[in-house]
């Protein structure tokens, strides 16, 4: 932390900054609204990074029709070609040690199906989701998503 406030006392409020900061609150505690916070002073940005931190931590607490929200604009919108592999190994880490916030990989599928273009990732992705998924009416809406993009990606893919 001691390095984040040197950068920020060297470059006061900078893009970079509020986004590592929101990864120290939220890999340091958990702290959620304190990640928020950082993520939403870099609203504005044309980089799309920030809406990877936020549709994360909306996922994460699990509001995946936002998520889904956040990831659609930011899939649009310009970022380092490496973000989408970092945002996907972050995501990985967080699962190795909460594999129970089965919902991270519904947001994997997303990435690997709409940034990444890797069909096969994304289909096992979604249905590692329906699976872990399974009698969670919370993710109801995702769960049904989530059939729909394996119908069209085994239909691309040609599988039965």
């Amino acid at each position: 932390m001691q390095y984040l406030e040197r950068w920020n006392a060297v470059s006061p409020n900078e893009y970079r900054y509020h986004l590592g900061k929101a990864i120290w609150h939220f890999a340091r505690h958990r702290d959620l609204a304190s990640a928020l916070s950082e993520i939403n002073k870099c609203r504005g940005s044309s980089d799309a990074t920030w809406r990877y931190s936020a549709a994360f931590l909306e996922s994460y607490r699990g509001d995946l029709t936002t998520a889904s929200r956040i990831y659609e604009k930011a899939f649009t919108r310009p970022v380092d070609q490496l973000v989408p592999f970092e945002v996907e190994e972050f995501i990985q880490w967080v699962l190795q040690i909460e594999p129970d916030k089965v919902q991270l990989y519904y947001c994997l599928g997303l990435i690997n199906l709409k940034m990444k273009h890797d069909l096969e990732l994304a289909l096992t992705d979604f249905r590692r989701f329906l699976e872990a998924s399974e009698g969670m009416a919370n993710f109801a809406r995702a769960r049904s998503e989530a059939s729909q993009y394996i119908e069209q990606i085994e239909a691309r893919l040609g599988h039965d």
